[in-house]
């Protein structure tokens, strides 16, 4: 077996440096709609290069249509995760709830025909289980990115 060694300390990069990534929780409740929209709005205009308007309400619609979808489905409170990748908006709604599976655990994750708004907008969307230690099921995460139709987008990086 031979090891090697790093020229510098440089060498290898993280597909996501220098980027920035925003969390905040809410309660699944009704209310929690509006105040999800009200900060995605708030985190994309107060950034250094905010995105065009046209993608600030495609983000604030597409949240709204992601947490409306999560609230009856989920056990405990909602957590809206939010990745500047200039040009593109990656956001994920979902809960990582220790307490057990989330209420609707037996369909398929991608088996859902609410979330048509957030399909339409979004370059890319997905709906995904959160696993935990022993193989269980935790949570679930409803996640879409936007960019500028008018920007050269980068190769695409998963989300964590």
């Amino acid at each position: 077996m031979r090891t090697a060694m790093l020229r510098t300390p440089d060498t290898t990069r993280d597909a996501t440096a220098g980027t920035e990534a925003y969390r905040f929780v809410t309660p699944a409740t009704p209310p929690s709609v509006r105040v999800a929209r009200d900060v995605v709005r708030a985190v994309l205009t107060a950034t250094a290069s905010p995105p065009p308007a046209a993608l600030i309400e495609d983000a604030r619609v597409c949240v709204s249509d992601a947490v409306t979808y999560m609230i009856p489905r989920i056990l405990g409170p909602l957590a809206v995760e939010i990745m500047l990748l200039p040009p593109r908006v990656v956001v994920a709604v979902g809960t990582d709830n220790p307490e057990g599976a989330p209420v609707e655990y037996g369909r398929r994750p991608d088996d859902h025909p609410r979330l048509t708004l957030l399909r339409r907008l979004g370059a890319a969307s997905g709906v995904t289980w959160t696993w935990g230690a022993g193989h269980q099921v935790t949570g679930k995460r409803v996640w879409f990115e936007l960019h500028d139709a008018d920007a050269r987008v980068p190769e695409a990086v998963p989300w964590p």
